[in-house]
């Protein structure tokens, strides 16, 4: 323990995909979940340097081995996400040369000829992400069965390991039910345990509706080993532009703490009370533990240095830290 091993690096924000790192990204059917994974390649072939409100370390190749949609189909997809960025001349060069996915949709990773191969190309390839979509599909085992998952879960942790890149596979939920959603979010994948408690991160994508005229909405709740408790976060797909979108405003964003205080503020902080009667009058808690609720949020601010409290003859007041006073670490 003299000599700590290095600190696992992420290709998106706090650990959210985690280099050398095995990351599962669920949700229920028709959330975007391989939109998502499109969106993200995308990005870090443009060397973007965040993606909806986190960190990218960018640019990074990617290669996506996608079993559903035919290859066909993820072109027409990247076409149409490309035109937005063309609109905004945002587009490097080399950008088609970052993204590779394969031509075939029959190979099955869980047999062991295919898996070499694919294994070999990554050697070759050297990716900064490679996305298996969706897991299931690259099974010729029962998704149920936890020996089997297990021995091609171990592979991927494998190659992952050897590869150095981060391995992001895609998977569905179970079926709703009022058991189901009682569950917390990452529990609510389909399969054998083993995809619950293998991966080093879980994106899990829970769907919070969708508005006339605009395509679904997801709160994205984070699980990891390599990152500090990931607030979540809610985006929403563009069906226009095949890009998602950072949603703001829900209850439980700890940035809309930060903006009514820079609202109400006078300059000299803003009164505990007014915070906490804001935050819930806005979020809704009229049950008579509504304060308490609302104290939560406030603490979580606080301990992630969006919010400073402050002590003044007795009265707790809170205020927006200036540059220098605090590092704001909500990615």
């Amino acid at each position: 323990m003299d000599n700590p091993p290095p600190e696992v690096g992420s290709l998106w924000g706090e650990g959210l995909l985690p280099k050398k790192g095995l990351t599962m990204i669920h949700s229920a059917s028709k959330q975007g979940k391989s939109m998502l994974t499109l969106n993200l390649a995308l990005a870090g072939a443009c060397g973007w340097p965040e993606f909806l409100g986190h960190k990218l370390v960018a640019p990074f190749t990617t290669l996506i081995f996608q079993g559903e949609i035919h290859q066909r189909g993820v072109f027409d997809r990247a076409s149409k996400m490309l035109e937005v960025l063309a609109r905004a001349n945002n587009i490097p060069p080399e950008i088609t040369n970052r993204i590779v996915v394969n031509e075939s949709r029959g190979h099955k990773l869980s047999d062991p000829r295919a898996f070499y191969e694919f294994q070999e190309f990554i050697r070759w390839m050297q990716p900064g992400a490679v996305f298996i979509d969706p897991f299931a599909h690259c099974l010729t085992e029962n998704e149920n069965d936890n020996a089997l998952v297990g021995r091609m879960l171990e592979k991927l942790e494998g190659l992952r390991d050897v590869a150095e890149s981060a391995i992001i596979f895609v998977h569905h939920d179970s079926k709703g039910n009022e058991s189901n959603n009682f569950r917390s979010p990452r529990q609510r994948s389909r399969g054998a345990d083993r995809l619950n408690a293998d991966p080093d991160a879980i994106l899990s994508l829970v769907p919070c509706g969708q508005n006339p005229g605009q395509g679904p909405k997801s709160k994205v709740c984070v699980a990891g080993r390599y990152c500090p408790t990931v607030e979540p976060f809610t985006i929403m797909l563009n069906e226009k532009t095949f890009w998602f979108e950072q949603v703001f405003g829900e209850r439980g964003d700890l940035k809309m703490l930060v903006k009514w205080v820079s609202e109400m503020t006078g300059g000299t902080g803003v009164m505990e009370t007014d915070l906490l009667e804001r935050i819930s009058t806005e979020w809704g808690y009229e049950d008579g533990g509504r304060h308490r609720e609302a104290r939560k949020y406030v603490m979580r601010a606080v301990k992630k240095n969006l919010l400073i409290e402050l002590q003044a003859a007795g009265v707790k007041e809170y205020d927006v830290p200036q540059p220098g006073e605090g590092d704001d670490d909500d990615d």
